[in-house]
């Protein structure tokens, strides 16, 4: 509660038993888009997230070209199913 709404929002409901405490600070929080630091995304905030529909560049494993020694479509690799 202090890291987001500060000292004196904190105090409101520091006596409050722990359960009660936890729905007034959700009440307090909401809609001010605050997330505890584990839940938060590396350091990046929604603004400088990548807009959406704009991917980044393809991991190599799928962007580089097709293996020389099977890279061949006239003999397809063919997986066998385990029983």
């Amino acid at each position: 509660m202090r890291e987001a709404k500060g000292e004196s929002s904190a105090q409101l409901i520091d006596h409050l038993k722990k359960a009660d405490m936890a729905k007034e600070a959700e009440r307090l929080l909401d809609g001010s888009g605050w997330l505890p630091e584990p839940l938060r995304l590396d350091g990046s905030s929604p603004s400088s997230a990548e807009p959406e529909g704009e991917a980044g560049p393809l991991p190599e494993f799928l962007a580089g070209e097709e293996d020389p020694e099977n890279g061949s479509d006239e003999h397809p690799q063919q997986l066998d199913a385990a029983e």
